[in-house]
């Protein structure tokens, strides 16, 4: 990848997930119905919280974590991860709505939309560090805010509630075999 294509992708990457989390949210029901074997209960599935950890110019993990309302997990390993691909478990629906309540108390929904290279909020900008999306759906509230690892000015909180996240999930068995499996 030479450095145009480089700088193109980190300056587009803001705009393309959150256009991404937006078009998967209304069509999360849709697609867990033909990749869930329990197609009656998918039909009303909703997207809660997404993570989507990126690339970095070393080995960092590359995936997206999504949880949805009715306690499905769904794992999608591409890159730097000892699961590669979609993988699936299941949790409390009560495990999902305190996750929920976790980024409602941080003030989630307050946060500026991104907080990457040259972004208002980005401050000090150090390179190489992963780009972080999170995404959060209640009822009708639908956020997503992008976060490069590399903004010392973007709210600690972020990191926080992308680790509850992952922790919620358990996704260290897919992302290094530690941990819980299902």
């Amino acid at each position: 990848m030479n450095i145009l294509t480089k700088i193109l992708a980190q300056r587009c990457a803001p705009i393309a997930a959150l256009l991404a989390f937006t078009i998967a949210i209304p069509s999360c029901s849709t697609r867990s119905a033909s990749l869930d074997a329990s197609k009656d209960t998918a039909s009303t599935r909703t997207l809660a919280v997404r993570l989507e950890r990126g690339p970095c110019y070393g080995r960092c993990a590359e995936y997206t974590a999504q949880v949805f309302d009715d306690g499905l997990i769904e794992f999608d390993g591409r890159r730097n991860v000892k699961a590669l691909g979609v993988q699936r478990r299941k949790i409390s629906v009560s495990a999902v709505r305190a996750l929920q309540q976790r980024f409602t108390d941080a003030g989630f929904a307050k946060a500026d939309t991104a907080y990457v290279e040259g972004a208002a909020g980005c401050g000090r900008y150090l390179p190489d560090g992963p780009r972080t999306v999170l995404g959060l759906r209640i009822g009708t509230i639908i956020k997503s805010v992008q976060h490069d690892a590399g903004c010392t000015g973007a709210p600690r909180y972020l990191q926080t509630l992308a680790s509850q996240v992952d922790s919620v999930a358990q996704t260290s068995a897919w992302i290094t075999g530690t941990g819980a499996s299902r």
